[in-house]
């Protein structure tokens, strides 16, 4: 559930939300550190193995929600940290 959470918080776009009530259309990048995103994904992947899903759904479904998708080689990292653990 603390993974959940956390991942709503670090992934809610605040940034883009204060600039479109403030009439600034201009989104801000949101920088992910590697080592948050590191330990995001191992606490995702513990709970998602425990359901005995696969790597590859895993591996498939994470990378195209935030913060992975805003970063590059995020399948990469996702499945490392799976097959790590």
């Amino acid at each position: 559930m603390s993974a959940a959470l956390r991942l709503i918080e670090n992934s809610f776009p605040s940034q883009d939300l204060f600039n479109r009530l403030s009439q600034d259309q201009v989104e801000q990048p949101q920088n992910v550190d590697y080592a948050d995103l590191r330990s995001i994904a191992v606490e995702l992947w513990t709970a998602h193995s425990q359901d005995r899903h696969d790597v590859d759904t895993f591996v498939n479904v994470m990378s195209v929600i935030e913060p992975f998708d805003q970063v590059m080689n995020a399948a990469t990292l996702l499945r490392e940290v799976a097959e790590q653990q």
